[in-house]
């Protein structure tokens, strides 16, 4: 994959061109400093995907990616210091965003997302979503803002079939339009479980259990009230957390 590098800080193109090396499939097309700069390099080379700091100096970084901008690049990794941009990110729909410093794993999952965005990756039949890890930050509407959450703060999911509302570790509620089956694909199985076919539960959440007429309750960290489940659930939490 063709691959360029916009951001303003020297020691930062270096280390990301260090890590980025290590992956025989990264081609470096360029690297630049200034959105001028940078719409030259993506004119002239035509990179599949571009990682894009947020802050390049007094610019920013999202002028690229403006609907009319000629030199708009298909796809988008963002590497930034900051965790409060990530609202816009996801808005411009970017690909990934990357917190710096990166770490290697980190960029390793960010290249399979982009080779999976790609039209080559995209185009496979039966291509599946990357999947997420409990680090990686989602983004959930809230009202008229847009709160970021690592996957990791997610305690419940509840589907319908062309929704989903997560409750979150602080018992805040976000209705999502992924369902249950693409949040399957996507969380992490030793966390995250599918009870049946309407509830997904985070297993570090469980503090514990009790059956009931109905099927259970589970206490879950910092909920304010039981959360129900029915008798099949129970079954597969005990398979997954152990017998009483």
């Amino acid at each position: 994959m063709r691959l360029a590098i916009i951001d303003d800080n020297p020691i930062d193109r270096m280390n990301l061109r260090t890590l980025l090396l290590a992956h025989p499939t990264a081609e470096i097309v360029g690297e630049a400093a200034d959105l001028a700069s940078a719409r030259l390099l993506i004119r002239q080379h035509r990179p599949d995907a571009i990682f894009l700091d947020v802050q390049l100096g007094r610019e920013n970084g999202f002028s690229l990616l403006e609907p009319d901008n000629p030199e708009k690049p298909p796809l988008v990794v963002f590497c930034t210091l900051h965790k409060h941009y990530a609202a816009d990110a996801f808005d411009a729909d970017a690909v990934d965003y990357l917190l710096k410093p990166i770490m290697p794993e980190r960029l390793a999952r960010a290249l399979q997302r982009l080779d999976a965005a790609s039209p080559a990756g995209a185009g496979q039949a039966g291509a599946a979503p990357s999947p997420l890890d409990l680090d990686d930050l989602l983004a959930f509407r809230y009202g008229d803002e847009r709160r970021i959450m690592e996957v990791s703060r997610i305690a419940t999911i509840s589907g319908d079939r062309d929704y989903s509302k997560v409750v979150t570790s602080d018992g805040r509620e976000y209705l999502d339009n992924r369902r249950l089956r693409d949040w399957q694909r996507l969380l992490p199985p030793k966390r995250f479980q599918m009870l049946d076919r309407s509830t997904i539960i985070n297993l570090a959440e469980v503090v514990s259990w009790r059956e009931t007429d109905e099927g259970g309750e589970l206490t879950l960290r910092n909920a304010r009230r039981p959360f129900p489940i029915g008798h099949a659930a129970l079954r597969r939490l005990e398979e997954f957390l152990g017998s009483r």
